[in-house]
């Protein structure tokens, strides 16, 4: 069976590293018969979380918001890559403000 899995990378460093991590997870979850979506936040070119998407009326959030709420309303599972940031949650949490829906996190490494 296959599934339908972002895999969120959390860095906008210009000298970020950790994107070769992503890269690579998306290459394993393809081989493995799955259809990864990377969720670069310097690709995708959201504005500074200032509401969630589920705060704005229908048809009025931004488009790259809106693109990615319909990308996670459609997966499966998630998959956050990022470097550890003084023990407390990874910036690619920022980019879960797309969705209208709520998830909970089934395990880390």
């Amino acid at each position: 069976m296959s599934l339908a899995i972002p895999v969120l990378y959390g860095s906008v460093r210009t000298d970020r590293v950790g994107i070769r991590a992503a890269r690579y997870v998306c290459d394993r979850l393809r081989d493995a018969g799955h259809t990864p979506t990377l969720v670069d936040p310097v690709e995708v070119d959201l504005p500074l979380l200032d509401r969630m998407h589920k705060e704005y009326a229908p048809g009025e959030a931004p488009d790259p918001m809106e693109r990615l709420a319909g990308l996670y309303r459609e997966a499966d599972a998630f998959v956050i890559v990022s470097g550890e940031y003084n023990h407390l949650p990874p910036p690619a949490a920022g980019v879960f403000g797309g969705g209208r829906g709520s998830w909970a996190a089934g395990g880390a490494a």
